[in-house]
């Protein structure tokens, strides 16, 4: 059903390059760009968006996970049972789990602390990054990965 894709580039050890994560670093790069010439357009300054980009990845990987652990995992002994049972495994993301709406939650109140402590405007920063995440394209991209690296299936097919 799915392309003969290896889902690992390379390993070394216990380190693993894999094609999901290396498409999701180049469109986070991609979407960074694109939102520093849409602040710079509306006259800031487009290194804030990079100084803050890091603020706003870290605390959005951490939302992703919390959100994917506390509300979209199956209740009863494989999901949230499961993680409580083995609470770090809460904070182990590359086992799979994630979800874009903690991402988007914890990325947005990390972008409205930053702009508070560095006396910015936070709405063209919220406009430049929605603008590159409403695009048809960055989105399917994001969902074709999903479905290839059968993350967005799990709920019709558990096996997958």
């Amino acid at each position: 059903m799915y392309p003969p894709v290896d889902p690992i580039i390379f390993a070394i050890g216990p380190f693993a390059l894999r094609w999901y994560g290396l498409l999701m670093l180049a469109a986070i790069l991609i979407a960074a760009t694109i939102a520093g010439r849409y602040v710079a357009r509306k006259g800031e300054n487009p290194d804030n968006l990079w100084d803050m980009l890091i603020w706003i990845l870290i605390p959005g990987f951490i939302g992703a996970r919390l959100y994917y652990v506390f509300i979209q995992s199956p209740r009863g002994p494989e999901g949230i049972g499961y993680y409580l049972s083995n609470p770090i495994e809460i904070l182990q993301f590359w086992g799979g789990g994630i979800h874009i709406f903690g991402g988007f939650i914890f990325g947005a109140i990390a972008l409205l602390i930053f702009s508070k402590i560095r006396r910015l405007d936070p709405l063209p920063y919220l406009d430049g990054i929605a603008l590159v995440c409403s695009w048809p394209r960055p989105s399917g991209a994001g969902v074709t990965l999903s479905i290839r690296n059968s993350t967005a299936l799990r709920r019709l097919y558990p096996g997958g």
